[in-house]
C-alpha cells in the first residue's frame, strides 16, 4: 500500500475518514483516475486541431474534471482539518479546472453568438489564473507526496493521518516504508510507492509549462512562439502522470481484493 498521498486515487483506508463506504471511495478514485487518463490523452491530442473543436473538447473535459475534483471534496471532507496541505492542493486544483471549463465554454460562445465577441480577452485571464492556481496546487501536492516521517519519525505538519507503526508517545507516528530496514528516501520511477510522487512531479512541471503559456497569452509577449508549444508540452507530461496515477489506484485496489 502506498505511503504517500495524490489528489486522483489514494483512497481513504479509514470508512471514519469519510461519508460513503471503503468500497465506493475505492471504486470512485479508480473510475476517476481512468476517465482522467482518458480525457487528459485526449485534450493533448485535440491541442493539435482547430481552435474551435478544441474549445468544444477542453468545455467539456474540464467540466468533467471540476465535478470529480469537487467530488472528492465531498467524500473526504472529515478529514481536510487532518491533511490540510493535501486538500489545499486539491481545492486549488478544482479552482484551476472551474477556470479553464468557463474559458473554453466562452469561446465556444463567442463562435456561435457574435455578441460575444466583448468577451475576447476573459478567456486569456481565465487561463492564466487556471494555471497559477495548477501551478500553486502542484507545489502543495508534491509536498504531500514526499514521504512525510521525518529521520526522527514525527509526522509532518498537515499530511494524511494514515500509519502503520506507532513508537513511544502517541504524538511519534511513522509509516511502513520508514520502519523498512531501508530508511533511503530516494525514489524509483518503477518502484509502486512512489508512483503518485511522479506523477505530481509531472504535473508540477506540465503546471508550470501551462503558467508560462498563458502569461505569453495574455502579454502577447512571444505568443506566436512560446503559448502553444508550452500548452503542448505541458498536456503531454499530463498524460504519463495520469498513468502514474492510474497504477497507484489499480494497485490500491488490488490489495483491497487479497484483504
Amino acid at each position: 500500500m502506498s505511503d504517500y498521498i495524490d489528489a486522483e486515487i489514494e483512497p481513504c483506508r479509514d470508512s471514519r475518514n469519510t461519508y460513503f463506504s471503503v468500497r465506493f471511495t475505492q471504486w470512485y478514485c479508480l473510475i476517476c483516475a481512468a476517465t482522467f487518463t482518458f480525457m487528459s490523452t485526449v485534450l493533448a491530442i485535440a491541442l493539435g486541431m482547430s481552435n474551435l473543436r478544441y474549445a468544444w473538447i477542453s468545455a467539456g473535459c474540464n467540466w468533467i474534471f471540476t465535478i470529480c475534483y469537487a467530488g472528492f471534496l465531498v467524500i473526504y471532507f472529515k478529514e481536510i482539518k487532518d491533511a490540510k496541505k493535501y486538500w489545499t492542493g486539491v481545492l486549488l486544483y478544482t479552482v484551476g479546472y472551474l477556470c479553464f471549463a468557463i474559458s473554453a465554454s466562452i469561446v465556444v460562445m463567442q463562435t456561435l453568438t457574435p455578441s460575444t465577441q466583448v468577451l475576447t480577452a476573459i478567456p486569456k485571464w481565465l487561463d492564466f489564473v487556471g494555471s497559477a492556481h495548477f501551478t500553486v496546487g502542484s507545489v502543495f501536492l508534491v509536498s504531500s507526496c514526499i514521504c512525510p516521517c521525518s529521520e526522527t519519525g514525527k509526522r509532518s505538519k498537515g499530511m494524511m493521518p494514515e500509519v502503520t507503526q506507532t513508537q513511544g508517545p502517541p504524538s511519534i507516528q511513522i509509516c511502513s516504508r520508514c520502519s523498512s530496514q531501508s530508511k533511503s528516501l530516494s525514489k524509483s520511477i518503477l518502484c509502486k510507492e512512489d508512483y503518485i510522487f511522479w506523477g505530481s512531479v509531472l504535473f508540477l512541471q506540465g503546471s508550470v509549462l501551462f503558467w508560462v503559456g498563458a502569461a505569453a497569452s495574455l502579454t502577447g509577449w512571444q505568443s506566436d512562439t512560446i503559448t502553444l508549444p508550452c500548452f503542448i508540452a505541458g498536456a503531454w507530461l499530463f498524460v504519463p502522470g495520469r498513468f502514474y496515477f492510474l497504477a497507484d489506484a489499480s494497485q490500491n485496489m488490488g490489495e483491497e481484493r487479497k484483504e
